[in-house]
């Protein structure tokens, strides 16, 4: 697949998407991203690893990360916490958000299967702790898959 099969998106995205404004790093590594199309061919390359986006708000950040859905389609899963995702056994009357979270994302790393995980600010609503001990289930995924995440807080 070549990287432009990924993202074509000329000028409708590239409108809501300031990656003068956004921070893009693999591992911990800064890398210099201008465009779709360059972290389009970016992604290509890579077979496993963290990705980490973060950025001011309303600088396009979750957009990018809803093209790369739309564009890789089956072999991606998106997951935003504003999303409405249920999972068997989840009563969220009775949780707090944080915690919500935490249960929709370890079950999202441990039961789905896809070249690629998305995820969209996922520890937003959580504590140091609960950080830490989901960050480090993420890299453990992220050891047989790419993982992209957009993150609120500098904190990886």
């Amino acid at each position: 697949m070549k990287s432009t099969d990924i993202i074509d998106c000329k000028s409708d995205c590239e409108t809501y998407i300031q990656f003068n404004l956004i921070k893009i790093k693999k591992n911990s590594k800064s890398i210099e991203i201008k465009n779709m199309k360059k972290l389009s061919e970016f992604i290509q390359k890579e077979k496993n690893g963290r990705i980490t986006i973060c950025g001011e708000n309303g600088s396009g950040k979750s957009t990018i990360l809803a093209v790369l859905k739309e564009k890789l389609g089956d072999d991606a899963y998106l997951f935003s916490q504003y999303l409405n995702l249920y999972f068997d056994g989840s009563d969220s009357d009775s949780k707090s958000s944080g915690e919500e979270v935490v249960i929709k994302l370890e079950n999202i790393l441990n039961k789905v299967y896809v070249k690629y995980l998305l995820l969209d600010e996922w520890d937003a609503n959580l504590d140091k702790h609960n950080i830490s001990i989901l960050s480090s289930k993420i890299d453990d995924v992220a050891k047989h898959k790419l993982i992209i995440e957009v993150r609120h807080r500098n904190n990886k």
